[in-house]
């Protein structure tokens, strides 16, 4: 058996090696716990370089024919581009003014085309109307356009028509 000399040196300096072991070192600071969003987040960011720029060839866009005067435009009061060009210059000139507002068209093709008794039209989408008679619960749909000059001072025409379902 050893003297107890020997031992409690040896045994002193395992102590000492194991606290000392256990000591952060102050030249390395510790880093800091990371938070849930931190251990979410990815470390780095990959970096994308956007490509050149490209240009499109140069090509002069070719130009659009003129519409052939006999193009159908629309079902009333005319039919063809040519028919809706002079019925815009007769509505410049000031005659049939109702012309330049779709509600009236839409009232007027109600009481010539469909004989409807004091027709009625409300506006149901942005060129759409329904017309139909005072107080009766059947009404036409109707689709109109400006094919000469859009916006104010432009002549509507009736596009397409359409009664509702279960309509007689």
């Amino acid at each position: 058996m050893r003297p107890i000399r020997t031992l409690v040196p040896l045994a002193l300096g395992l102590v000492a090696l194991a606290v000392a072991g256990c000591q952060s070192r102050p030249d390395q600071p510790t880093p800091p716990a990371p938070t849930p969003i931190d251990r979410a987040a990815p470390t780095t960011i990959p970096i994308r370089q956007a490509p050149p720029p490209s240009r499109p060839p140069a090509t002069t866009p070719k130009p659009q024919p003129a519409p052939d005067p006999e193009t159908v435009v629309g079902l009333w009061p005319v039919r063809t581009l040519e028919q809706a060009r002079t019925l815009q210059a007769s509505a410049d000139a000031g005659h049939q003014p109702w012309l330049l507002s779709p509600e009236l068209v839409a009232t007027y093709y109600g009481a010539a085309e469909l004989g409807l008794y004091q027709p009625v039209a409300r506006r149901v989408g942005p060129n759409t109307y329904e017309v139909g008679a005072t107080g009766s619960e059947w009404a036409a749909k109707l689709d109109l356009a400006q094919p000469v000059r859009q916006g104010t001072g432009g002549v509507w025409v009736i596009t397409r028509t359409a009664s509702p379902a279960g309509s007689y």
